[in-house]
């Protein structure tokens, strides 16, 4: 072999060895890069998760997110349980019927003739003692802030109240529940025909009772 054609020989190895390098940080770069992207794209969507229970992060890196995620979801355990359970179960579930359904449509249908009635006696049994609620815009609440707030409502003689309901969607797993819905709030001044309507979209927590009965536990709402 000549010396020019070992020479070539020499140089097309050292290309060829180049370009594997070449290749390999490549392929290095991107392996690096995909991680990131993963954990990029699964923390934007647990974000959207969350804030769909108004559970905000805020600006976080690296590792803040995973803790700030989970003090969120400490606060807001049952929210959270009843948004997995949506989110497992899905909306064909919810249509089925059953007797758990049935008796959760009915205690929502009583207690919204009963406030429509301005019945102050039965307006606060569908609510649990341990009642927690969120509702936007106002602290943490429980059973005797919601009671007494619709107390409230029904002695006020210078407005009349009425709710009418939409349910979206029942779904009933073991004693509890979680039902999506609509109530929408028209306050109409005594002796004025300008109504005040407002629609309140809200999730609802309901426990089963050892009297059968279905009481809400927690639920959010705001209004739109």
């Amino acid at each position: 072999m000549s010396s020019s054609a070992a020479q070539n020989g020499s140089g097309s190895a050292t290309m060829r060895v180049r370009d594997i390098i070449r290749h390999l940080i490549r392929a290095l770069r991107a392996s690096r890069a995909l991680p990131v992207k993963i954990k990029r794209d699964l923390e934007n969507r647990n974000r959207g998760l969350l804030k769909n229970l108004w559970l905000v992060i805020g600006h976080a890196k690296f590792n803040v997110f995973a803790f700030r995620a989970k003090e969120l979801i400490e606060d807001r355990r049952d929210l959270v349980l009843a948004f997995i359970l949506i989110t497992l179960l899905g909306p064909a579930t919810a249509q089925s019927s059953n007797p758990a359904e049935t008796a959760i449509r009915d205690a929502l249908m009583k207690w919204t003739s009963h406030f429509n009635a301005g019945d102050r006696g039965e307006i606060c049994g569908l609510f649990a003692a341990e009642l927690r609620y969120d509702y936007r815009g106002y602290p943490e609440r429980g059973f005797e802030d919601v009671c007494g707030l619709l107390q409230r409502s029904l002695s006020d003689r210078t407005k009349t109240y009425s709710y009418s309901l939409q349910i979206k969607e029942i779904i009933v797993s073991g004693d509890l529940a979680v039902v999506r819905l609509v109530w929408t709030l028209k306050v109409v001044p005594i002796g004025s025909a300008n109504a005040t309507i407002s629609e309140e979209p809200g999730m609802d927590i309901f426990r089963k009772y050892p009297d059968g009965s279905w009481k809400i536990v927690r639920y959010i709402a705001y209004e739109n």
